[in-house]
């Protein structure tokens, strides 16, 4: 059976003949029945993620389900770049952090400042600044580690490369009930 990271990159893929499915139902609607709908992020010709926020019918919205592709424990860091806090199980499901206003009613235009996905100062490479909980993110949450003192963070917020060998986005769209 194929790996988590070799299915992501198949050519046929089951769940997007479900998108293509939901598109065409959408698309038949009349515009006041529709959703907002939108896809996924898809990575630059270097397998980066520039950004978590989509562009749908509505307007702009994040994209905030993640899954864990490295097939070993994926680092989840202080800052991007920076030391490790934590590990996360290959195929975990993490959640974006985005900076938004406090209640956006609809976003017709984002910034940088916005996103999940950071730049690191250093190497200009992308990360996802990301939460979860100690059963599902952290393995080990390190609580008691000595630089927890120096970095004031919220338990379970750390940041994960944002590149397609090791995330992947997941469409909340595109689920079947």
């Amino acid at each position: 059976m194929p790996s988590l990271q070799r299915q992501a990159h198949l050519t046929w893929n089951p769940l997007a003949a479900i998108h293509l499915s939901l598109i065409s139902i959408v698309a038949s609607l009349p515009p006041a029945a529709q959703a907002q709908y939108g896809s996924i992020p898809t990575p630059n010709s270097q397998g980066d993620y520039e950004s978590a926020f989509m562009l749908g019918n509505l307007g702009y919205y994040g994209n905030e389900k993640w899954l864990i592709l490295d097939t070993d424990m994926l680092n989840c860091r202080w800052s991007p770049d920076g030391d490790v806090r934590s590990q996360i199980l290959p195929g975990a499901i993490v959640t974006a952090i985005f900076k938004l206003p406090a209640s956006p009613k609809r976003l017709t235009e984002v910034t940088p400042e916005m996103d999940a996905i950071v730049l690191s100062p250093t190497t200009n490479n992308p990360w996802l600044h990301i939460k979860g909980t100690a059963t599902g993110l952290a393995v080990p949450p390190f609580p008691n580690a000595p630089w927890q003192t120096k970095r004031p963070h919220k338990p379970g917020e750390c940041y994960i490369r944002a590149n397609h060998r090791y995330i992947a986005p997941i469409n909340v769209d595109a689920r079947l009930k």
